[in-house]
């Protein structure tokens, strides 16, 4: 019995932990493609909602960056990009570029309310969401929340994966019962001697 309640436990920390784990490196989204010139015009190709990891960005300063910002104007987010109008071809050397394209994953929010790419300090693409997401259906769709879309999303879900709390708990509630079923039955001599006075 020991041996088993042993194997319980540690099946269940090993399910909750994949669990998490899984939860952890897949998140929400926004995915960006955006074609920068060197004049500093910018080209929006696409904008998404889905479930990916985020981009690696640079860690120290390129002249360019994205920041995410909320409903009422705080930066939720920023990070340096790394943009390059340089491309090495071995053995033809480096070619210069007028333009380059970059696909870039922000985190998704819930009172997100725009994205904007820099260059140093001047804002060259503004991505204003609500033109984007906000389709006005009556169906608060992926993408969209109560902030660029009032009219789809009355209320926002909790950004809390309740569905990975609900998994945990059902299995919890499962072994408990596998548990108590197996210190229920009775041992073998104690059911033969049963058996024997029947």
């Amino acid at each position: 019995m020991a041996r088993f309640t042993i194997f319980a436990i540690v099946l269940l920390f090993l399910l909750i932990s994949n669990v998490y784990a899984q939860a952890n490196v897949l998140q929400t989204v926004y995915q960006i493609k955006t074609v920068i010139f060197k004049d500093d015009n910018t080209q929006l190709t696409e904008i998404d909602v889905m479930n990916s990891t985020i981009s690696v960005f640079p860690s120290s300063d390129t002249g360019y960056s994205i920041k995410v910002f909320s409903n009422d104007g705080k930066v939720l987010f920023k990070e340096f990009l790394g943009v390059s109008f340089n491309l090495n071809l071995e053995p033809m050397g480096t070619i210069h570029l007028n333009k380059t394209t970059i696909t870039i994953k922000v985190p998704f929010y819930t009172n997100v309310k725009s994205i904007a790419i820099y260059h140093s300090s001047k804002k060259i693409l503004d991505i204003d969401l609500s033109e984007h997401f906000c389709n006005k259906n009556s169906i608060c769709d992926l993408g969209e929340n109560q902030y660029i879309c009032p009219e789809d999303c009355i209320t926002e879900p909790e950004g809390f994966p309740w569905i990975y709390v609900g998994i945990s708990a059902a299995c919890v509630v499962i072994l408990v019962t596998i548990f108590f079923l197996k210190r229920s039955r009775p041992k073998n001599e104690e059911w033969k001697s049963v058996k024997k006075w029947q």
